[in-house]
């Protein structure tokens, strides 16, 4: 029963949070220019405490508590490396009026370091992964990937369906 409760909780709060950053200005915007980025405050604070998990845990070795240390420690550096890169402009997706760049790869829960470039004509689908990242897939199979997290979405949506108005997006997407 509690688990069921959280889960409701998880998906309220996600699906609150989604809203409210669909209708949020993206980071820049200027005609059918645009660009979004991953939440920085919420990827610092994330990051800030990998950073915590990490020091508690090396103190805790140190002081020869080794389960744990290692039991902070992973974690935090999981944290770090999933996170911390958002911190940076890698994550961001541009577009403009021929083209869109943005993440091409997913690492684990997260996004990877590989970038691409996809043309507005070459894009034909959309979808979404099981971990939550909405992505436009190329002719030749590359993708790039966002989520609810990168404040403004959903202006890169409404380039999306003004550059490919018979495009059909995932049922959360809209």
């Amino acid at each position: 029963m509690r688990g069921v409760l959280i889960a409701d909780m998880v998906g309220l709060v996600t699906a609150c949070w989604s809203r409210m950053n669909y209708d949020r200005s993206p980071q820049s915007e200027l005609g059918t220019d645009g660009n979004i980025t991953p939440g920085k405050i919420s990827a610092a604070v994330i990051t800030f405490f990998g950073v915590a998990m990490v020091m508690i845990g090396i103190a805790l070795i140190f002081f020869g508590v080794l389960a744990a240390g290692f039991i902070c420690l992973l974690p935090g550096i999981a944290l770090i490396i999933f996170m911390g890169s958002s911190l940076s402009g890698m994550h961001d997706v541009s577009w403009n009026s021929t083209n869109v760049s943005g993440p091409s790869r997913l690492f684990g829960p997260s996004l990877g370091r590989s970038r691409t470039t996809i043309r507005w004509d070459e894009i034909v689908s959309t979808g979404k992964t099981t971990t939550s990242y909405w992505f436009i897939q190329s002719r030749d199979g590359r993708r790039i990937y966002w989520s609810y997290l990168y404040p403004g979405y959903g202006r890169f949506v409404d380039s999306l369906l003004l550059n490919r108005p018979q495009m059909m997006l995932p049922e959360d997407l809209r």
